[in-house]
């Protein structure tokens, strides 16, 4: 939604309305609409986003690559809207890697406002969990997370080491609902390898039928 300029355009040409306020329009705004991208929106889609409680999916990344801009995050966060990190595909967010999402948060957001302050680490985590804590009752969900490497030396703040200096590859543990599904490093109840391996060959064979090879 509101991915790009044309985008944007093609709703004024179709609907005489911008994507946000077409949403309303037909009813489809709400707490259980997620708005995927909202880069292009104006100051009233913000507000129609934050009364209606939709929440907004920032694909950073995705939009990097793609050239489509920067979504206004400062504006939708100090505005009320519910904002979270999302990678986007693969087709346009090459590694799927949910830090470099929320380290690129970061950067955009600070470098489209000029400010060093914007989007802290605290509140980019918040943005990329949705929680910073565990309490009884929730989903046994959990993460154990490698800081003993050079670049994330000397650690002063996990906050802002996570953030800025975490890759995936730091990832050592995954736990979903109490199931260890990674251990140290290693993917448990498939065989990646084997995975990767069948990933090339199909490659290899759509390329020979496309006439690419």
């Amino acid at each position: 939604m509101a991915e790009s300029q044309d985008e944007v355009q093609l709703s004024l040409e179709e609907w005489g309305r911008r994507p946000v306020a077409w949403l309303g329009d037909i009813g489809m705004l709400g707490a259980d609409t997620q708005v995927v991208h909202a880069v292009w929106v104006d100051e009233g889609e913000i507000d129609l986003l934050a009364q209606s409680g939709a929440p907004v999916i920032h694909c950073p990344v995705s939009n990097a690559v793609l050239g489509s801009g920067i979504a206004p995050v400062a504006d939708l966060l100090r505005r009320g809207v519910s904002v979270r990190l999302g990678t986007d595909g693969p087709a346009s967010n090459d590694t799927q890697d949910v830090w470099e999402t929320t380290k690129t948060a970061v950067q955009l957001a600070r470098a489209s406002t000029l400010d060093a302050t914007a989007l802290p680490p605290t509140a980019a985590l918040q943005l990329a969990l949705g929680t910073d804590a565990l309490r009884p009752g929730d989903p046994a969900d959990l993460i154990v997370v490698n800081l003993n490497h050079p670049r994330a030396m000397p650690v002063h703040d996990v906050a802002s080491v996570l953030v800025l200096s975490t890759q995936g590859s730091d990832v050592e543990t995954v736990i979903v609902g109490g199931q260890i599904l990674l251990r140290d490093g290693q993917v448990l109840g498939l065989d990646e390898a084997a995975l990767l391996d069948a990933c090339r060959r199909a490659v290899s064979h759509l390329r020979q039928r496309a006439g690419l090879d």
